[in-house]
């Protein structure tokens, strides 16, 4: 509920002993009992709020339909080095080709180059939109590459080098 583990004593949330234990105060018996609802409405509250959640993220998810021998890109961020930033970072790495379905959500890809297997999530997953630059060797472009723009060599400054 707090996103970290509460400061109460564990006796208030795990079950009660098998012989119970006499309490001398009728307030220390109230507390008990109020602590115990407490913990029980929030936990339904709580399972029933995850359903709900589960179900309306399910309905907009629409995954890649993936195959056998399908070229892919696997997302795996690398750890960040001195003085570099994550969003330079080439996160996607591969290509990669689909070897095995071990269910409909998680699934073995083996590296095109190196012949490394890897059993990952299909949400780490994206299509590989391959171009067939020869016929023997293709060209595959990574997910987040972008087309580069030609440099123009400004107008009143002809000398002006590029390079």
């Amino acid at each position: 509920m707090l996103g970290r583990e509460v400061l109460l004593p564990a006796s208030l949330i795990v079950q009660l002993p098998e012989k119970p234990v006499a309490v001398a105060t009728s307030f220390a018996a109230d507390f008990r009992q109020n602590m115990r609802n407490a913990h029980a409405s929030a936990r339904s509250a709580t399972s029933r709020a995850a359903k709900t959640q589960k179900k309306y993220f399910d309905k907009q998810v629409k995954g890649h339909p993936f195959a056998l021998n399908q070229l892919v890109w696997l997302y795996w961020p690398h750890p960040l080095l001195r003085s570099r930033s994550r969003k330079l970072t080439m996160s996607w790495t591969g290509p990669w080709r689909i070897v095995e379905f071990k269910t409909t959500i998680v699934v073995v890809v083996q590296n095109v180059k190196t012949h490394k297997k890897q059993t990952v999530h299909v949400d780490r997953l994206v299509p590989c939109r391959s171009r067939l630059h020869d016929e023997a060797e293709e060209t595959v472009v990574p997910p987040s590459a972008r087309p580069c723009r030609n440099p123009r060599r400004p107008a009143r400054l002809p000398d002006y080098d590029l390079t």
